[in-house]
C-alpha cells in the first residue's frame, strides 16, 4: 500500500510518503521534516489520515491524499484551515455616555481568522453593541468591540462578559462595575458636559478672535500692497518724464546741428559760386590776353 500526501496550491510540495510499510520522506519538503506521520496501525482499516504537528500560518491550504493498492487507487482533496487563538480579552472603561452609562471597551490580538466579539451580561444574555472592529496586521487580526453599559436595579455590582469566539476555541474575560461607580459617573458626566460646553465657548471666542486677527492683517496686507503699486507707478511716471525730457534735449540738439549744418552748407554754396564767377572772369581776361596777342602776332607778320 502507498500513502501520498502533497500540497496542490505549492507546486505539487510532498508532505509525507509511506509506501512498503514504512515512511520514504526522502523527499518531503523542508518545512514538513518531523512533523508529520500516518496511523500505520489504522491503514488496514482504511484510515490513511495525516498527522501534523506543530501547526504554523502557512500550513493552511490545499493538500491532496493519493491511496494505491494493489491494483486499486483513490484520493481526496482536503482544505485545512489554521486557527490560531489570541490573547485574554481585556476590558477597559473608555469613557462616559451623556445618558450616565459608561462606554466598555474589550479588546483583544493574535488571532486566525477573526473571532466573533460577544458582549453578555451576567445571566448569559447576548447584549446589544457597536460593530466590531477589525485590524489585520500581517496574517493575524486584532478585535475591538464596544458597549455602553447602565445599572437598572439595586444590586450592589453589575457583572458583564466579554467573550471571543472561533469554530474550535473561545476565551472569556468578565467585568464587575459597582452601583455606586455609576452614580459618581452622572456627576462626572455632568461635570464633563459642564467642562465641554466652556471648551466649546472657549474655542468659539478663540476662533471669533482668530477671524478678526485674520481680517485685520488680510486687510493691512491690502492696504500695503497698494501703497507699493502706487510708489511703484510713481517711479514709473518719474523715469518716463526724465525718459521724455532726455529725448526733447536730444531732439533739439539734433535740430540745432542740424540748422548749423544747413548754414554751413550755405555759405559754402555762396562762397563757390564766387570762386566759379572769378575763375569765369579770369578765364575772360586771359581769354582776351590771348587774342590781342594772336592780333599782334598777325599784324607783326604783315609789316615783315
Amino acid at each position: 500500500m502507498t500513502v501520498e500526501w502533497y500540497r496542490l496550491d505549492v507546486a505539487d510540495m510532498l508532505v509525507h510518503l509511506y509506501k512498503d510499510r514504512e515512511d520514504r520522506n526522502e523527499k518531503q519538503a523542508q518545512t514538513y521534516r518531523g512533523r508529520t506521520s500516518v496511523f500505520k496501525e489504522e491503514l488496514q482499516k482504511g484510515n490513511a489520515s495525516l498527522k501534523l504537528s506543530a501547526l504554523t500560518l502557512s500550513d493552511e491550504g490545499e493538500y491532496k491524499c493519493l491511496v494505491v493498492d494493489k491494483s486499486r487507487s483513490k484520493d481526496i482533496t482536503v482544505h485545512v484551515v489554521v486557527e490560531v487563538q489570541g490573547s485574554k480579552p481585556v476590558i477597559t472603561m473608555e469613557s462616559y455616555d451623556n445618558s450616565g452609562g459608561i462606554n466598555l471597551v474589550c479588546g483583544s490580538r493574535g488571532w486566525k481568522p477573526e473571532p466573533k466579539v460577544l458582549w453578555m451580561d451576567r445571566n448569559g444574555v447576548t447584549l446589544p453593541a457597536e460593530d466590531t472592529q477589525i485590524h489585520r496586521d500581517t496574517e493575524l487580526f486584532s478585535v475591538k468591540r464596544r458597549i455602553t453599559v447602565h445599572v437598572h436595579d439595586k444590586s450592589d455590582s453589575n457583572r458583564f462578559y466579554c467573550r471571543l469566539q472561533q469554530n474550535h476555541h473561545m476565551k472569556e474575560t468578565e467585568v464587575i462595575i459597582n452601583s455606586p461607580f455609576f452614580a459618581a459617573g452622572k456627576w462626572i458626566v455632568g461635570i464633563s458636559v459642564l467642562a465641554c460646553l466652556i471648551a466649546v465657548g472657549l474655542i468659539f471666542i478663540s476662533v471669533l478672535c482668530y477671524k478678526k486677527d485674520q481680517q485685520k492683517r488680510t486687510k493691512e496686507k491690502e492696504i500695503n500692497e497698494l501703497k507699493n503699486n502706487a510708489e511703484v507707478q510713481k517711479k514709473r511716471i518719474e523715469e518716463q518724464e526724465k525718459q521724455k525730457n532726455n529725448d526733447d534735449q536730444k531732439i533739439k540738439e539734433l535740430e540745432e546741428a542740424n540748422q548749423k549744418l544747413q548754414n554751413s552748407s550755405d555759405q559754402q554754396i555762396q562762397d563757390l559760386k564766387k570762386e566759379i564767377k572769378v575763375l569765369k572772369n579770369k578765364t575772360e581776361v586771359q581769354k582776351k590776353t590771348i587774342e590781342e596777342q594772336e592780333k599782334q602776332k598777325n599784324n607783326d607778320g604783315n609789316y615783315t
